[in-house]
């Protein structure tokens, strides 16, 4: 069957000749451009395929080119002849293309081709492994984090690889999988095998927070991980329980001031910009807010504790653009903190929300609160 125009030669010819420097450019012509005369999206089909499987589907994806006559059917078979080519490099030649993928990527980053560049770059960083690969795929994470969700196949198989190593992610790429993990089941099972961290970073607080666990004793780590597990609408008596005995291990006092100071960062521009998560909460610092919220009700009245629940309340039904409310869930677990509270601060508080706040829901809160206190 003839080649389109131009094929694979050059391909052929550049892994002959060992010229991974100037075989990035040549994949982006016959995989990226308008002249491609691959289709990405049979290469990802077939990639990580066994040889049998890889050519069942390229023979089912040879019919239903024919069928629909919109694609010469050679696209199927150099597609897979591609991926072929790239995955059975010699670990030398796949370490040096993988650096000058990124080069290329870095020095020319187009819009239109950066994610499929990063796509293709995917291909070449897999199995087998090698300390070059390993510093090649770490920059291709990173190079994502600016991603609420890791819509990849190959963001989760560069991920595994470097788990099964024994190398630590970076915590901005931890992020990007604990979040997808909400989504899709293979991300689950991945951040199950991640260590385990309370908040993600990239929100002010959480980057406080996070950097302050390096200095506070163990048992703040474990009020984290328990603040992280507020997943429902208000603390049972267990859950309080166990509350109140990480509270008086860090000291009550300080966990006043320690959690009042994260709190008052809450709202701030992210740390780490993340697409579509820029003006909203990371879904899991949402919960360990939920979490301190309830912890703070469980402390002595104060008035800076009272301030601190009201302001998070206002601040998480903030509305953002397209969006609405930032998070009632958080706003809802302030007011019910709130509600827990004996003194005047607590009541002032909620006296000020009934007056301020327009969410129907958290409103009907607020108002059952003081219809208590009457």
């Amino acid at each position: 069957m003839p080649e389109p125009s131009g094929g694979l030669d050059a391909v052929r010819e550049m892994i002959a000749a060992d010229a991974m420097d100037r075989l990035p450019g040549e994949l982006v012509r016959v995989a990226l451009s308008e002249d491609a005369v691959v289709s990405f999206g049979f290469m990802t089909s077939y990639h990580d395929l066994p040889a049998a499987q890889r050519a069942e589907q390229a023979a089912r994806d040879d019919g239903a080119v024919r069928r629909a006559g919109a694609m010469d059917p050679a696209v199927v078979h150099l597609s897979l002849e591609l991926v072929t080519l790239l995955e059975g490099l010699p670990i030398p030649q796949r370490e040096r293309l993988a650096i000058a993928l990124l080069e290329a990527h870095e020095r020319d980053r187009v819009d239109w081709l950066t994610r499929s560049m990063l796509d293709l770059l995917g291909l070449v960083c897999g199995l087998p492994d090698s300390d070059v690969l390993a510093v090649a795929r770490r920059r291709l994470l990173e190079s994502m984090s600016g991603q609420a969700y890791a819509y990849q196949s190959w963001y989760l198989e560069m991920a595994e690889i470097e788990v099964d190593a024994g190398r630590t992610l970076p915590p901005a790429v931890t992020a990007v999988i604990r979040r997808s993990a909400h989504l899709h089941q293979p991300s689950t099972r991945l951040a199950a095998r991640l260590p385990e961290l309370a908040l993600n970073v990239g929100e002010a607080w959480t980057d406080r927070a996070l950097a302050d666990l390096a200095e506070l004793p163990t048992p703040w780590r474990e009020l984290l991980a328990h603040a992280a597990t507020a997943t429902a609408s208000r603390p049972t008596a267990a859950w309080e329980k166990a509350g109140r005995r990480l509270l008086r291990a860090v000291g009550e006092p300080d966990a006043r001031t320690t959690i009042v100071s994260w709190l008052a960062l809450v709202g701030q521009p992210r740390t780490l910009p993340v697409s579509g998560l820029n003006q909203v909460y990371d879904p899991d610092n949402a919960v360990g807010l939920r979490g301190l919220a309830w912890m703070l009700s469980f402390l002595p009245p104060h008035p800076d504790i009272a301030r601190a629940l009201g302001a998070l309340v206002e601040t998480s039904l903030r509305r953002i653009a397209g969006h609405g409310p930032r998070d009632p869930k958080v706003a809802n677990a302030g007011v019910v903190a709130l509600s827990r509270i004996d003194g005047e601060a607590a009541l002032a508080e909620l006296a000020q929300l009934a007056t301020r706040l327009t969410y129907k829901g958290t409103l009907k809160l607020v108002d059952k609160a003081l219809a208590a206190r009457a």
